[in-house]
């Protein structure tokens, strides 16, 4: 089956903004790159080692 949603703006988030497609990017590109941007954030990495206390974790939206 194929959703048919065009990608254009949309004003709240949809079922498929969720999906990790087209629609992820766009939702991460104009509202949190947009609010949160940075050099680190603006790599679009899916993943990060974080220092937490005398540790390292590793943190990934896979």
């Amino acid at each position: 089956m194929v959703c048919p949603l065009p990608l254009d703006e949309y004003p709240t988030v949809v079922l498929a903004h969720g999906g990790g497609g087209k629609f992820s990017r766009m939702l991460t590109e104009k509202v949190f790159l947009a609010a949160f941007g940075n050099d680190t954030l603006g790599r679009l990495h899916d993943g990060a080692v974080l220092d937490v206390g005398p540790g390292r974790i590793a943190f990934s939206t896979d």
